[in-house]
């Protein structure tokens, strides 16, 4: 799953993007901090938006942040996370705030050896005030929640399309099941999206651990 989402390389985002009309600028190969031990890189795009003035077209600056954490004193599954980022510019009041997104990938040894799971959130962070506070962020809710329809049905496909040679040759093979754990938007205008993707359905991830 990581390598497929964030590899170096993948073609993940640029074929997603290129089916939601958005445009890829550049995007930097990973680059390790030692500082830190974190490892990041940054992704450039054009992305069109409705807006109440009409279709403008923004752009975005994103940075990527990736770390490998390990839980319960490394005896828990270890977790690969990316936080990202993002500004944009062109659209009205889009310097207003940054979208905060989190992705955690892991697999349970405890489930098939072909289950992982992947935990998604995304959050506003403000950084001017405005009265349209409500209005600006019912609209960049909907959009994220139209966005990550359209990133989790790519994904689907994906893992699909990758799961074919492996089934091929299997005599029998298990179907990759794609359930939705959870969603919710909270009432501090955030919007959390809990994805498990496994070999079986009716495996419950546990998110929160060591995806901070």
């Amino acid at each position: 799953m990581w390598t497929l989402v964030f590899a170096e390389g993948g073609s993940f985002l640029p074929s997603l993007y290129a089916e939601l009309g958005h445009r890829i600028e550049s995007q930097s190969p990973w680059s390790h901090r030692a500082d830190d031990a974190t490892d990041v890189r940054e992704l450039v795009f054009d992305q069109v938006v409705k807006t109440p003035m009409g279709v403008k077209e923004a752009h975005l600056v994103e940075e990527q942040v990736a770390v490998v954490r390990s839980v319960d004193g490394g005896a828990g599954p270890v977790r690969f996370v990316v936080a990202t980022e993002t500004a944009s510019t062109g659209v009205p009041y889009a310097d207003y705030f940054l979208v905060l997104n989190r992705y955690c990938c892991w697999a349970d040894p405890a489930a098939p050896d072909s289950a992982c799971f992947l935990f998604i959130s995304s959050e506003f962070k403000w950084i001017k005030s405005t009265m349209l506070k409500r209005v600006i962020a019912k609209a960049s809710l909907a959009r994220t929640a139209e966005y990550y329809g359209a990133w989790l049905a790519h994904l689907q496909k994906m893992v699909a399309t990758a799961a074919q040679p492996r089934q091929s040759m299997a005599t029998s093979a298990t179907p990759v099941a794609v359930a939705v754990a959870a969603a919710s938007v909270a009432v501090s205008v955030s919007v959390s999206v809990a994805i498990a993707i496994a070999a079986a359905s009716g495996l419950a991830p546990s998110p929160a651990s060591g995806c901070s």
